[in-house]
């Protein structure tokens, strides 16, 4: 019997809030789906109505919230169409992983089998090491994902010598770049990864989103990974416009015949 992870601050996550409720089952349903057939992340299109008892048109539009909160990125597989599950292998075990592990247990059988003598704890020991390694790889994953969105400690809380204590670490920071135009930072990616985005972000002018971008970074001295900025920058455009919406929907709705309202060119609630 295999088994999922999940982060007990799951449901409190924004971007399954974003997403919402239905959509964060089909999330956790498609987890199961790749977990148990050892496909790394990848759920077939075809597969993914199959999931849930919800409809076609429900799950459609399910995909699309997933899609938006970047919980789930559209594959470009030639062979294939589907959807892959963002960050799958930083959370979950993987193929390879999982056969390592289930070839361990099946040698450390065999040798239980042959030496009556031994424990089982002592059989086991190597199929076991194996799990706590990746257990520890991946919480060292989730560590430093944690401690990229940490703020820094303020000057009144750090350690300060002349009491005593220990001076804070100084960390390196990255070398920062700046960019002259807004077109040096689409040209820092191929043309593969530009469709790709494109697909995952259809309703972003990205001419207009990377010239803000270049100009936010180059006020604060510029950036150390103009790549990683970029994508951050269109999440979190994403996410802002979701939570717009959201807003928009509750203050019209809020004192208002929901009857009277229509949805728009935008999908922003106008009135008949």
């Amino acid at each position: 019997m295999a088994y999922i992870k999940l982060d007990d601050r799951f449901p409190d996550h924004p971007k399954v809030a974003l997403a919402g409720p239905d959509a964060a089952w089909l999330y956790i349903c498609g987890l199961c789906y790749c977990n148990r057939y050892l496909t790394d992340g990848f759920i077939p299109a075809e597969m993914v109505v199959r999931l849930t008892p919800f409809d076609e048109a429900k799950v459609k539009q399910l995909v699309s919230n997933l899609l938006a909160a970047c919980l789930w990125v559209a594959s470009t597989m030639s062979k294939q169409n589907g959807y892959i599950v963002h960050d799958y292998a930083d959370y979950q075990s993987t193929k390879a992983q999982i056969l390592t592990i289930r070839e361990a247990r099946k040698k450390a059988g065999q040798i239980g089998g042959k030496r009556r003598g031994v424990s089982e704890a002592k059989v086991k020991q190597n199929a076991n090491s194996l799990l706590d390694k990746e257990e520890v790889r991946r919480e060292e994953v989730i560590r430093k994902k944690e401690e990229e969105n940490v703020p820094p400690l303020p000057l009144s809380e750090r350690v300060s010598p002349l009491k005593g204590g220990a001076p804070p670490a100084k960390k390196r920071k990255p070398s920062l770049k700046l960019l002259e135009k807004p077109q040096d930072l689409l040209d820092l990616f191929s043309e593969e990864e530009l469709i790709v985005a494109h697909k995952r972000f259809p309703a972003v002018d990205f001419d207009w989103e990377a010239s803000k971008c270049v100009d936010h970074h180059n006020a604060k001295g510029g950036s150390g990974n103009w790549k990683n900025s970029w994508r951050i920058w269109l999440e979190n455009k994403v996410e802002f416009e979701l939570k717009k919406r959201n807003d928009d929907h509750q203050n019209l709705t809020g004192s208002l015949d929901p009857d009277k309202f229509i949805k728009g060119k935008y999908g922003h609630l106008v009135q008949r």
